[in-house]
């Protein structure tokens, strides 16, 4: 993670299996629903109805879904994005999450993952992470 003036830069690489399907990653940019008194740090819940209230939890506020690039001269992928965080109230945090498509054995173009959904659940996640965001001032 770089900060670049009022922007976040997010980079993931890492070695990838020699599949046809390459492992799908999102970068998720999620704003802590919590009450006061309560730390971001004390809430792990990760929610997806934005109706619902008085339960702490982290909601999506934007999703990407970088295309992998080759590192030159490695068996490495690159995954990169930006976020420009929105404005409000309520801590920010990145999380990033990299899920295995299965089968593996054909390329699986244009298929998407369900991160920041109820479906989310039902995937394969093989690496997850999340970076609190400081506040820009």
């Amino acid at each position: 993670m770089t900060r670049l003036a009022n922007l976040f830069q997010v980079k993931l690489t890492g070695a990838v299996s020699q599949s046809a399907a390459v492992n799908r990653v999102d970068m998720l940019l999620e704003r802590c629903n919590a009450p006061s008194g309560l730390t971001p740090s004390q809430v792990d819940l990760v929610g997806f109805a934005t109706e619902a209230t008085g339960v702490p939890s982290w909601r999506c506020v934007e999703l990407r879904r970088p295309t992998p690039k080759a590192v030159p001269l490695s068996r490495l992928k690159e995954w990169t994005s930006e976020f420009n965080p929105p404005p409000g109230t309520g801590a920010l945090r990145v999380r990033i999450r990299e899920v295995e498509f299965i089968p593996n054995g054909t390329p699986q173009e244009g298929t998407h993952l369900q991160s920041g959904t109820p479906d989310e659940i039902k995937e394969r996640t093989v690496f997850t992470d999340t970076v609190s965001l400081p506040g820009l001032w």
